[in-house]
């Protein structure tokens, strides 16, 4: 039976790996699900909320905040973690038809 051969060191991600103690090499939440973690850096204590993503870099974990920003830090650094739920995508709703109307003045604009 052949072997499989791992990816490089130097570019392996760390949920790339299986544990043979969890889900994953470091036991990180799943990309996709929604945490709130409590994190320690250089400006002290942080507690942010987000959606996991593929982690930057190995040994991080990557947010997608609620501002639109992606946020990494190092699991060393993290304090607490607690999962909240999954993502789910917000429902489509169909876009509104909306009629000209001919009693306003006609605007040209010049660039």
């Amino acid at each position: 039976m052949p072997c499989q051969s791992l990816p490089p060191l130097a570019i392996m991600r760390t949920l790339d790996v299986p544990s043979s103690v969890g889900r994953f090499m470091i036991d990180a939440p799943r990309p996709g699900e929604r945490v709130k973690i409590e994190v320690t850096s250089h400006n002290g204590t942080t507690t942010l909320q987000g959606i996991v993503l593929h982690p930057a870099a190995p040994r991080h974990i990557t947010l997608k905040l609620v501002n639109g920003y992606n946020a990494s830090y190092p699991l060393d650094a993290v304090e607490t973690i607690e999962i909240i739920g999954e993502y789910s995508a917000p429902q489509p709703t169909p876009p509104q038809i909306i009629e000209a109307s001919n009693e306003l003045p006609r605007v040209r604009i010049l660039h």
